[in-house]
């Protein structure tokens, strides 16, 4: 009766572990972190042709926008090693983010728009659309997957540990500081650019030839940045104010970039990529448990 038993309980255990189909995904993630520098660093020749005044500059931009998807990517990873129970809507999001992109690249292309560096080439076009659709489709298969899989409900088990008394994290660590360096940064670069060419000759010359868009773009980053900078000056008194300011200073600064864009011939999925970390500390700083215990006054 007991290897009866045995042999039952066996031929019941459902899968567990990183097998079957759930080695896949686990070799994509571990690829896309160096696969996404990659891609970065190929286009960043394009993005310094694009910007002859400030071509290094520019890139620098470029390069430090994407460091939180990097970030995003390396901390995915780390929780799928870790079998944590939040690992599949953590996938949900990231392909998510890749379903977005690609239905925005579709759009772009329709509307006759290529991507920066690769020119409008119908057949290289062509075939960009077929590898999004591709990505599309496998995006949405990973989704339901995640959610519906035997595999992943009996690997992705693990409770994140309680290793701090209630109340914490608390304090200027953690994400909190990326988030000030990264507020910082925009800072200095919009005042460097604001303040790097004839800021008076343009203010005459959008009066005179009535170019009102243009002046009102500059003046709203010369508010933003001073609104910017008084989000960080009410971070680092912790004023519980600035569990708002922060926010709404991440959601205009993507607001202006993507006002920047209409002035410019570029898609819709490089204007996304631009908006995509401002938006994600803006929830951050809506959603965290150290933000909330760190601004208390």
């Amino acid at each position: 009766m007991a290897e009866i038993e045995e042999t039952e309980a066996v031929s019941e255990r459902k899968p567990a572990g990183f097998g079957g189909w759930l080695i896949l995904p686990l070799i994509g993630l571990l690829w896309a972190p160096l696969h996404f520098i990659w891609t970065v660093a190929r286009h960043l020749p394009a993005v310094a042709v694009r910007t002859p005044a400030h071509p290094l500059a520019a890139q620098t931009i470029f390069t430090v926008l994407v460091l939180p998807i990097v970030a995003f990517l390396v901390f995915c990873i780390v929780r799928f090693l870790q079998k944590r129970r939040i690992v599949p809507w953590l996938m949900t999001v990231l392909y998510g983010i890749t379903l977005v992109f690609g239905v925005g690249l579709l759009i772009a292309h329709l509307k006759g728009y290529a991507v920066p560096g690769e020119g409008a080439d119908p057949a290289v076009l062509a075939k960009d659309n077929v590898r999004t659709v591709i990505e599309i489709t496998f995006s949405l298969i990973w989704i339901l997957y995640f959610h519906n899989s035997v595999r992943v409900a009996n690997t992705f088990t693990v409770v994140a540990p309680k290793r701090e008394r209630p109340g914490t994290p608390k304090g200027l660590g953690g994400w909190l500081w990326l988030a000030a360096l990264f507020l910082g940064f925009c800072i200095v670069m919009s005042a460097v650019g604001l303040l790097s060419g004839d800021l008076a000759g343009a203010v005459r010359y959008s009066i005179h030839h009535h170019h009102w868009p243009a002046l009102a773009y500059d003046a709203l980053r010369l508010v933003l940045i001073l609104y910017s900078v008084f989000c960080l000056y009410a971070l680092f008194r912790r004023w519980r104010a600035a569990i708002w300011l922060m926010p709404a200073g991440f959601v205009g600064c993507a607001g202006l970039g993507m006002w920047a864009t209409a002035f410019k011939p570029i898609s819709l999925p490089i204007a996304a990529l631009f908006a995509l970390p401002f938006v994600a500390f803006a929830i951050y700083f809506l959603a965290s448990k150290r933000v909330k215990n760190t601004l208390i006054r």
